[in-house]
């Protein structure tokens, strides 16, 4: 499924020049940031970020009118990913660095919370019998709790878990069956932070960043001539005020709209939505919801992204709870021209819908009334509680859920970085490392892992359907139009 570009002429030119080459990033979340942090660490002088965000003045905050998959309050890290240990390594690896961030920032940027995974099922689902042989051979079977044997819950509150942490939702004490894992090795980032600490580092290094209204993107810059071949030579990007920007590399980091500046990725990547609401905790309440005393709490999980899972995560300095809902994973779809193909050649894409403070009009009614709903069955307690915010998080996701990091067939000069950023949160400190790795024609398990795939026409068929799929679509839902649709 994997194909090689001709670009080989065009990456020995960069490597020749090593760190004397100038590199533009478009994005500055988490792909972006974290590949701007390990260029500039590692001799790169010349390094710039554009975002159409103003992230320096909203510091990545929803609260402030942030909107992208990196702005939020929380994000999960974890390190149980079943059989995929490669990316339990990955995590691991990450884990380190959090700690030592730690230490740097002014207020912890890592919280180890737990993560409650809960359902009504006495026997461990299959993803969490991987889960448990993947952290019993790194030596942490004993911070996995199976929450269906009362004997390992008690042995979770012995060992200074709340009541709480392992039962969050209250189902032993209501009569109720209760099933899952707590995994009491992973927790929570607290997102927003996490951005503008990485941003603030970034430009300490003498990263440069044009963010705001002069930093969106409008397309990528192209020689006026055909190079070898097919070939097409990336000069830089021209922004939406008409100004050019020109780079020896483009890296496009554009998150869920990487697929719209490099068509040729669309096939590989598409954009898709959950649903997050923030829930206002009355002051009686907010003791319970706090993160010494309420885990990273799923409910319905099956390891499956669209199985009908909630997640509530822990009390934020906002005196909010996020809750996130995923079922379905929503698809704008709109139809683009194929570029240089002719008016036949059209393309269903999945463009992500704006947000912001003022327009609240992007979210299925439909979301809305499921989390309430999930609400009252679960967490009682909030039950008419103020929704303050709703929004729909856009992010990539990849035709088979692994990153896409590598040159373009076709571009000379150009590196997308894709794929994912709430999954790829967690490896903000180091996935940078595998962008530099690629850039200086340097493997490993993880660079082959990333790199361009070609699918089989089989293969896209099935990828397009499911973007085109009617329950996914946010043109036949009644969307929300103001605050007044959040009440209760």
């Amino acid at each position: 499924m994997v194909a090689k570009s001709s670009t080989e002429k065009r990456k020995h030119e960069v490597l020749s020049r090593g760190s004397a080459v100038s590199i533009l990033i478009i994005g500055a979340g988490v792909f972006g940031l974290s590949t701007a942090l390990h260029l500039l660490e590692n001799g790169y002088r010349d390094v710039s970020i554009l975002d159409a965000q103003q992230f320096d003045k909203s510091n990545y905050s929803p609260y402030n009118g942030a909107d992208s998959a990196s702005s939020d309050t929380r994000k999960v890290i974890r390190a149980a990913y079943g059989s995929k240990g490669h990316y339990t390594s990955l995590a691991m690896e990450a884990v380190e660095s959090w700690k030592s961030w730690n230490k740097e920032a002014s207020h912890p940027l890592l919280i180890n919370s737990g993560w409650a995974r809960t359902n009504d099922k006495e026997e461990l689902l299959p993803v969490e019998v991987k889960n448990f042989k993947t952290m019993e051979a790194l030596g942490l079977r004993e911070s996995q709790y199976q929450l269906a044997d009362t004997a390992e819950r008690e042995r979770a509150i012995s060992q200074g878990w709340s009541d709480t942490k392992v039962d969050p939702f209250g189902r032993t004490s209501n009569g109720l069956p209760l099933g899952g894992v707590f995994d009491s090795s992973a927790g929570f980032l607290r997102a927003s932070d996490a951005c503008t600490f990485v941003l603030e580092k970034v430009k300490q290094l003498g990263g440069k960043t044009v963010l705001g209204p002069a930093g969106r993107v409008s397309q990528l810059l192209y020689a006026s001539e055909q190079k070898h071949g097919d070939q097409r030579r990336v000069l830089g990007v021209k922004t939406e005020d008409g100004k050019l920007h020109r780079s020896d590399v483009v890296i496009v980091a554009a998150g869920a709209h990487t697929h719209v500046l490099v068509p040729a990725s669309s096939d590989i990547l598409t954009a898709a939505a959950g649903t997050v609401a923030q829930i206002k905790v009355p002051i009686a309440q907010q003791e319970r919801y706090r993160p010494d005393n309420f885990p990273i709490s799923m409910w319905n999980y099956t390891g499956e992204d669209e199985s009908g899972s909630f997640t509530v995560f822990p009390l934020d300095e906002y005196g909010t709870v996020k809750i996130l809902h995923n079922a379905p994973q929503w698809r704008n779809t709109v139809y683009h021209e194929v570029e240089g193909a002719g008016p036949a050649h059209i393309n269903a894409l999945s463009i992500p819908t704006s947000w912001s403070l003022e327009e609240r009009t992007n979210v299925p009614k439909a979301s809305i009334e499921c989390i309430k709903r999930f609400i009252s069955e679960n967490v009682a307690d909030l039950s008419g509680a103020e929704i303050v915010m709703a929004k729909l998080c856009w992010d990539s996701r990849s035709i088979d859920d692994d990153f896409l990091i590598d040159w373009v067939p076709g571009l000379e000069g150009c590196i997308v970085v894709s794929g994912g950023s709430n999954h790829g949160f967690k490896f903000l400190p180091t996935l940078g490392k595998y962008v530099l790795k690629v850039l200086q024609g340097q493997h490993d398990e993880y660079t082959k892992l990333w790199q361009w795939r070609t699918p089989s026409e089989r293969e896209v068929e099935n990828f397009k359907d499911l973007n085109l799929s009617s329950i996914r679509a946010l043109s036949e839902q009644k969307l929300s139009s103001s605050l007044r649709d959040l009440e209760w």
